[in-house]
Order: C-alpha cells, then structure tokens, then sequence
C-alpha cells in the first residue's frame, strides 16, 4: 500500500503523505462546513429565527407596548414580511418609544416624555425607562441616545440568543449532512492515505481555494464530486455492523463540521502554508 511503501522511502515521503492527508481532511471539512451553511440560513431564512427573537426582545424590553411598537409607520417600513423585520436600527426604536410614549406629537419635551413614563403602568417597563432617563439637565437629545444606548445594550444579549440557536441548528445540520452523505473521518483518513492520485489532487484543488482568497459560498461541481468519492454510501454500508462502525468517524466529522466554514478555512491556509 501507499503508506507502506512511504514509509520503506524514509520519513520525509511519510511525513509528506501524513501533512497532504490532514490537507485533504481540512478541504473536506471545509466543503461539507459551506453546505451546512447554506442550509443553516436557508432554515434560518425559512423559520425567521432573526425576526422571531429580534419580537422576543423587543416584548420582554417594551411589555405592553410591543404591538403597538411593531404597529409604527416607521417600524412597519422595515418589515421584510409578515413576521416583522429582522433588524432595526437603534435611532428608529428610540424615536418610535419617544413617539408611542407622547401619543406621536409633533412637538414634544423631556417634560411630555417624563410625564408619559411617570403615566405608565407600574412593572418592569416603566422602571427600565425611568432608569434611562432620570437626570435633572435631560435633553430630548440625551434621551434619544439614552434610549439608543439601552437598545443597544440589549441587542448585544440578543445576539448572543440568535447565535446559541444557530449553534444549535448546526450541530443539527451537520449530523444530518454528515450521515446522509455518510462521511465518515476515519475511513476518508485511510483512502486518501492509500490513494496517492486522488490525495494528490485534493491537496491541488485546496491550495487552488486558498489562493482564491476568500471561501466560496458554496462547493462547486468538482468540489461536490470529491464528497461522493470520499463519502457516500455502498451496499456494504448497510449491515448493522458496518454502521456501528461508522459511528466513531461520523462524531468527528459532526463535531469538526460544527466549527463552521471560516475557522476551517483559516485552518487550510495555515497547513497549506506548512506544505
């Protein structure tokens, strides 16, 4: 075998097959973490995960006031459809809070503002803007950026939200991907270990990526044709026993895969540089 014969040739060939195996295992990683992209912000997409935890915050911060927040002209213009936009900026959710808080009067005061908190039913709402605005020389324009700030602030935590979801869904898609294109790391180690020309070529069509500059959005046709030579499934794939040994290869694919598409493709260009 391949191996066999490098290691008969002295440690440097070794050495070459070992470093050109963990490059072709990168790629993999790499190709199969841009699928699980695409199909992470489709689902993302799909289900309006943004839009739905932005409302989430959005009704914890404002309480009572949500709908009719989410009812203003100038949120309403933001609305991506009919699950509400995904992103608002901060100036439009304090301009749209002073306005809901002093019935959208053209002209208004920090006294108007501070009499309709004051007005405000007792509960977390009316404490969090009282918070926000006490200070004897308030401004209406401390208060737009108080309100910003506080915006803000609270953006920063839902964001933390939005990205342990999407930590979620791809530990999901990956095992998904990973079992139906049944790529398993140990078995893809050893074929391309023996199979100096198909090894060969991966590490060529790695070092092609990585002077690109930049990852691809997704896996091109040559690309895709790489994973089904390294994975796919076979007819001796199917017996119990084949698949309770594919279990320990498909956990490292999943968790190498989960990693996501930047940090692999970090990872490529820093063992492509060593070769």
């Amino acid at each position: 075998m391949a191996a066999e014969s490098a290691t008969e040739e002295g440690p440097g060939v070794l050495n070459s097959v070992v470093l050109e195996t963990a490059i072709g295992l990168v790629f993999v990683y790499l190709l199969l973490s841009l699928v699980c992209t695409a199909v992470n912000e489709w689902i993302a997409h799909f289900a309006g995960l943004r839009a739905q935890t932005l409302r989430k915050a959005i009704d914890v911060m404002l309480a009572g006031k949500a709908g009719e927040f989410y009812a203003h002209p100038l949120v309403k213009a933001l609305n991506e459809d009919a699950r509400g936009p995904g992103y608002i900026p901060s100036g439009t959710f304090a301009t749209t809070v002073r306005g809901i808080l002093t019935g959208n009067k053209v002209q208004n005061t920090v006294d108007d503002l501070r009499a309709a908190v004051d007005g405000l039913p007792d509960g977390d709402l009316k404490k969090s803007l009282q918070a926000v605005l006490q200070d004897g020389t308030l401004t209406l324009e401390l208060a737009q950026a108080r309100l910003e700030s506080w915006f803000n602030q609270v953006m920063d935590r839902v964001s933390g939200w939005y990205k342990r979801k999407l930590r979620l869904i791809t530990l999901c898609v990956a095992a998904a991907v990973t079992i139906v294109l049944n790529v398993d790391t140990l078995r893809i180690a050893g074929h391309l270990a023996e199979d100096t020309d198909l090894r060969l070529r991966l590490v060529a069509a790695a070092e092609q990526r990585v002077a690109q500059g930049t990852p691809p959005a997704a896996p091109g046709a040559e690309e895709r044709d790489y994973l089904r030579k390294l994975g796919g499934w076979r007819s001796e794939d199917f017996s119990s026993t084949a698949t309770l040994w594919r279990i320990p290869g498909w956990i490292l694919t999943i968790l190498a895969v989960s990693l996501g598409a930047p940090f692999w493709f970090d990872v490529l260009n820093r063992v492509v540089a060593i070769r």
